[in-house]
């Protein structure tokens, strides 16, 4: 814990501006570790999300230089926010609603972004007319996030045509994967702010990672 405070102490010094945004509850974004300690790193991180992150919890990319850096604990949390009063703590729905509808905005096409988290599942519908629901809902197994998804579409009229675009608590080809896979034509990984990251990184994973990898080597 000493350790980050001292490098979140140490980050915010070469802060210039304005106030910190934590993507909590499991969000995640890879960042290369490289830039971890570096101002750049922050200014990165702002253009490619449009939110000003910091994050402490990292997991090794097996095979790369880079880290996916996940959000805090309660524990953390709290003591960041004493740290750092003008810390802002978003929930991830509102942050995969708005990373989801810069992306799709451009596609001209109906498609859903479901995001897992450990008990529940956030959903963000979005068509050619705009945003058409931001939900969560509790989900203890991928049955019931893929009866939740295909609730929400049948209510509003929508049908299995819609592409998915999965993501947080999901491995390529797992249950998740594969149970929306049985009810949607097209279900795709969605990687960006939020990456599956359960168990280690396999090489099926870091052939998932690469898209991403290279978009930072592009930055």
């Amino acid at each position: 814990m000493q350790e980050r405070v001292n490098w979140l102490t140490s980050s915010m010094q070469l802060e210039t501006a304005g106030s910190v945004t934590w993507m909590s509850d499991g969000a995640a974004t890879v960042v290369p570790d490289a830039l971890r300690g570096q101002a750049t790193d922050v200014e990165w991180l702002e253009a490619e999300t449009g939110l000003r992150h910091l994050g402490t919890e990292a997991h090794e990319v097996v095979g790369s230089p880079y880290l996916v850096i996940h959000a805090p604990d309660h524990a953390l949390r709290q003591a960041l926010s004493a740290l750092v009063p003008t810390m802002r703590f978003r929930h991830p729905r509102a942050v995969l609603a708005e990373a989801f509808i810069r992306e799709e905005r451009q596609r001209g096409r109906t498609a859903m972004a479901v995001h897992l988290r450990d008990d529940a599942v956030d959903l963000v519908l979005l068509s050619e007319q705009g945003l058409q629901a931001s939900v969560s809902h509790m989900a203890a197994t991928p049955e019931d996030a893929v009866y939740r998804a295909v609730h929400l579409l049948h209510a509003l009229g929508f049908g299995d045509d819609v592409a998915i675009q999965l993501s947080g608590a999901v491995k390529p080809l797992g249950d998740v994967h594969k149970a929306f896979q049985r009810h949607f034509g097209t279900v795709d990984l969605h990687y960006g702010k939020f990456i599956p990251a359960l168990g280690p990184v396999t090489g099926l994973h870091r052939q998932h990672f690469l898209p991403v990898i290279q978009l930072i080597r592009c930055a």
